[in-house]
């Protein structure tokens, strides 16, 4: 019998293939890269993390007619946009809906763009994307995580 997160990843492409210490693993170097880098300079608003552990879709839209769907694994979230790993590079610029899941288990399409994409290990990519307004980061996240 096929679990949720089985039903959930057959629907979308998964390009990540990391298993879960692997996520585990780069999402602890990033977070202690950016501790140095973020030393004496304070971002705004603030992000915090946020992990799925089902993963998170986003469409990317390209300029022709296909709009394929991905399920990416999540690193953190602001008010005003998401970063995420993903398996291949991703164009800055490129306008994408993130389909997040609020506290209540509905889905939300929150359009964005990507500003920045580099690669991180091997075939994984760090995605940021910034949503086209604020959204109040609370509703997304456990009420343990706020």
């Amino acid at each position: 019998m096929a679990t949720m997160t089985d039903q959930i990843t057959s629907r979308y492409i998964d390009n990540v293939r990391l298993s879960d210490s692997e996520y585990r693993q780069i999402v602890r170097e990033l977070d202690a890269d950016s501790k140095i880098r973020d030393q004496g300079e304070r971002r705004s608003p603030e992000r915090v993390p946020y992990r799925q552990t089902a993963g998170l879709r986003i469409e990317l839209q390209p300029t022709d007619e296909t709009i394929p769907t991905y399920l990416v694994q999540t690193r953190n979230i602001s008010s005003r946009g998401i970063g995420f790993l993903f398996g291949r590079l991703a164009r800055p610029r490129t306008m994408c809906v993130v389909q997040l899941t609020n506290r209540h288990g509905h889905i939300t399409a929150i359009p964005g763009e990507v500003v920045h994409c580099r690669r991180v290990h091997e075939h994984v990519h760090e995605v940021g994307v910034r949503f086209n307004h604020a959204i109040d980061v609370t509703e997304f996240l456990a009420p343990d995580e706020f």
